[in-house]
């Protein structure tokens, strides 16, 4: 296999578990974990103060999180029939990107 054949295969996967990979570096960085506790307690007390529902509050932010992933590296949602299980914690499930 020639090195750029296997480097744009590593890739193609690493794009693949983005979100995830993005997901466990902030968890794993404690001032990066703070900012994002404080950014989902700041967007649900917003919320609040204009009387909207907050249950979907993290998963707003994660989402939200997710779409600037894409933008950054110019990728797009694959369609796929199952979502991955994520490695961190902070999401329940993510979708893939290429």
């Amino acid at each position: 296999m020639a090195i750029t054949n296997f480097a744009q295969d590593v890739l193609k996967e690493f794009d693949n578990q983005i979100t995830d990979a993005v997901f466990c570096f902030i968890q794993q960085n404690r001032e990066l974990m703070n900012k994002y506790l404080d950014l989902i307690a700041e967007v649900s007390a917003d919320k609040q103060q204009r009387g909207l529902d907050t249950a979907r509050t993290l998963k707003d932010v994660n989402s939200h999180i997710a779409q600037e992933i894409a933008r950054h590296y110019n990728l797009r949602s694959v369609d796929q029939d199952e979502r991955p299980v994520p490695n961190s914690t902070l999401i329940l499930s993510y979708s893939q990107l290429e």
